[in-house]
């Protein structure tokens, strides 16, 4: 995911401001390891560890209350970073910089003292987090720095970046025989459009192409394509969209791949027949999906 916007010219001038000494003595960064592009580091420190994904879910802390950490689970582009502090920085100056920084950037703050968190598995220190949408930049995002120990300490830099999961592996024409076989019919998530609309993206036309080899395999099948939505919009707006991508799979199928149109029907249910609940990004995604019906 191409990254828009960043905020770390915020969180340089918060940090430098107060300056610190030279890098952790007797260490050097990992080697092949950076800093994350929207997050200064901490004067001084030596960056030890560096984990990065393309998708993963995090226990994002919000509160702590009597000394437990409440958290909701975020999900999107993956980051950790392992700080060494130099010996004159204490967790306290650290983090009331990257706070500051935080709220610079338009987000939402939270803090904890002496709290057992979940992902860094200690139980003394201190942490900060933000969440929102920084200066310039459209999607949300989840960020949090905890510290352990004074000068000399470890400090760990979380940075979630939400984003749905790109689908990569989809269903071949084999799998989609078996389920049909199996159940009367098949989803499939790997057919894209444009947001809003019923154009097919480029990157659909693997799915498609397994579509017209289940069609190719079995000669005497006819099938009815389903389009689902989500339940973002108007019922009536999502059902005449639904309607418009069954018709444009059809129409692929019948121009590209050579199925006979009579093949093939059509049909939109819109967001009335969802898989899951539509309250989260996840949700939402699998409930936006084409169905193929045997008739």
């Amino acid at each position: 995911m191409k990254v828009a916007g960043c905020f770390a010219a915020s969180i340089a001038v918060a940090l430098f401001a107060n300056g610190a000494s030279a890098q952790a003595e007797g260490h050097e960064d990992m080697q092949g390891a950076k800093d994350h592009p929207m997050v200064e580091r901490f004067p001084g420190t030596v960056l030890d560890d560096a984990v990065n994904r393309d998708f993963e879910e995090f226990g994002f802390p919000v509160a702590e209350e009597d000394g437990e950490v409440k958290t909701k689970q975020v999900e999107g582009r993956f980051t950790h970073l392992t700080y060494l502090l130099p010996q004159t920085a204490s967790c306290t100056q650290v983090t009331r910089n990257y706070e500051k920084a935080f709220k610079a950037a338009g987000l939402e703050t939270h803090r904890g003292v002496n709290g057992p968190h979940p992902a860094v598995g200690w139980n003394v220190g201190k942490w900060i987090s933000g969440e929102g949408k920084p200066n310039g930049r459209k999607g949300d995002i989840y960020v949090l720095y905890a510290c352990a120990g004074e000068g000399g300490g470890v400090s760990d830099l979380y940075v979630v970046e939400a984003e749905e999961m790109e689908q990569k592996v989809g269903l071949d024409a084999s799998a989609m025989q078996a389920e049909i076989e199996k159940s009367g019919h098949v989803a499939i998530h790997g057919i894209n459009f444009d947001t809003g609309k019923a154009t097919i993206t480029a990157d659909s036309a693997t799915t498609l192409q397994q579509i017209a080899d289940l069609l190719s395999r079995n000669g005497g099948w006819k099938l009815r394509i389903e389009g689902h939505t989500d339940d973002v919009g108007k019922p009536k707006d999502n059902l005449m969209l639904s309607r418009k991508r069954a018709d444009a799979v059809r129409d692929w199928l019948v121009a590209n791949a050579k199925v006979a149109a009579v093949r093939l029907e059509t049909k939109g249910l819109g967001d009335t027949k969802p898989v899951a609940e539509n309250e989260s990004d996840d949700g939402r995604a699998k409930n936006r999906r084409v169905e193929l019906v045997k008739i």
